[in-house]
């Protein structure tokens, strides 16, 4: 365990003189750093993202002791929300930058738009990830170039080299370019097209993601072992399992599990309704919810605070975009500590199944039940409006939806492995 240091009180604080850093207690990590010349500053050690880190909070004495304390709280509770300090004082920068001039270089289009991002309520560590990856890849040779002369020459120029490669970080990377250019677009940083857009554009020059990809698709538990892993499932605390859970019983993207809002949902009606965004605008698809599903929004309901349905606990934030996914990874451990077999993919005994592979054991299950089959594969697909306005799939009556989503989640019941 680690030591904690001793809380000293101000006159205590005072008599330090010798050169070093010297915890001062009350909060962890708080220390009080004299140089050589005898200058004392105030300084926070803290881990950010499994880095060992140090934040200054200014000189001692004209920062007193008292209010130290209370910055290095705010600072760990900052952090402790996946939020980098260092990464708000430079979007801030940038977001003041962008409403002054008219010449905006990329990167400083690209920190105000993840700076905004933040302040919406994405995930702090997803919006870490996405400037990481910028920094890496796309900066280097777009960030000093001004927003507005950026071709899709520019683009293909970062993401060519690594389209058939690193294709699910190319993807990432260029869905992230384009965001950016789509909020330049809309603050009037540049006029339209999007250079990173891929349709009619970048479609021309690169493979089909389709090509690249080949038959390499998320890992899906065979149908038979699910009622078992549900077993597993219903055994792990904790919000992240309560969405998986969720997830596997409405067959739907974890992505829009996690994203799913109180708003959305209509617990008297045992509905939700997703939107979508198509051609024309927005438009909902709504999923009924079996008893077990509505079972776990009313068990999420009983003293929530927050906006969305599973929220991280601490931040009131959605989930990050891997807690699904370490919910299996834990259960994969537990079961090998226990000298059973991990829950793996169907056609690959050491690929570890993923939150979105269960919509294909989802399909695969209905493709043995006529009555399911068409119903399910309609389920699957999202209905967003085409160019003229009307939905691109015709929508199913929502008895017949009830009776498929009941159905799966009878077969997904641990009951049935007693």
């Amino acid at each position: 365990m680690p030591v904690i240091a001793k809380s000293l009180t101000a006159p205590d604080v005072a008599r330090i003189t010798s050169p070093g850093t010297h915890a001062v207690g009350g909060v962890t990590g708080l220390c009080l750093q004299v140089t050589a010349t005898g200058a004392r500053s105030w300084l926070l050690r803290i881990s950010v993202d499994r880095r060992r880190r140090e934040f200054g909070l200014g000189a001692y004495p004209t920062v007193a002791l008292a209010f130290a304390r209370d910055q290095a709280r705010a600072l760990r509770q900052t952090i402790g929300g996946g939020v980098d300090p260092s990464f708000q004082r430079r979007a801030a920068a940038a977001s003041s930058q962008a409403s002054m001039s008219s010449a905006l270089t990329f990167k400083a289009c690209a920190e105000a738009f993840v700076g905004a991002e933040l302040s919406a309520g994405r995930n702090a560590r997803y919006v870490n990830n996405t400037l990481a990856n910028l920094q890496r890849i796309a900066f280097p040779s777009l960030g000093a170039l001004s927003v507005d002369a950026v071709t899709a020459e520019h683009v293909l120029g970062v993401i060519g080299p690594i389209w058939q490669e690193r294709h699910a970080t190319a993807t990432k990377v260029r869905g992230s370019i384009e965001h950016i250019f789509e909020f330049a677009i809309a603050k009037g940083y540049l006029e339209a097209p999007n250079p990173a857009r891929w349709a009619d554009n970048l479609d021309k020059a690169l493979a089909p993601p389709k090509v690249v990809r080949g038959t390499d698709h998320h890992a899906a538990l065979p149908v038979d072992d699910l009622p078992a892993f549900m077993v597993d499932l219903r055994r792990m605390p904790g919000v992240a399992a309560r969405a998986l859970e969720f997830t596997v019983l409405t067959a739907r993207r974890a992505s829009d599990v996690r994203e799913m809002k109180w708003s959305d949902v209509d617990l008297a009606s045992s509905a939700w309704n997703i939107s979508v965004v198509g051609a024309k605008g927005t438009s909902a698809i709504a999923i009924p919810l079996s008893k077990q599903a509505v079972h776990i929004l009313q068990s999420q309901a009983q003293g929530a605070a927050h906006a969305y349905v599973f929220a991280a606990p601490r931040t009131g934030r959605t989930l990050s975009d891997m807690a699904l996914t370490a919910v299996i990874r834990r259960m994969n451990a537990e079961r090998r500590e226990q000298g059973q077999r991990a829950w793996a993919g169907v056609d690959q005994a050491t690929s570890t199944v993923v939150p979105n592979g269960f919509r294909t054991t989802f399909r695969t299950w209905a493709s043995l039940h006529e009555e399911h089959a068409a119903v399910a594969v309609a389920l699957l697909v999202r209905a967003p409006l085409t160019s003229q306005g009307s939905p691109a799939v015709q929508p199913l009556p929502a008895e017949a939806k009830m009776r498929t989503l009941s159905a799966w989640s009878r077969y997904c019941d641990p009951a049935r492995c007693k």
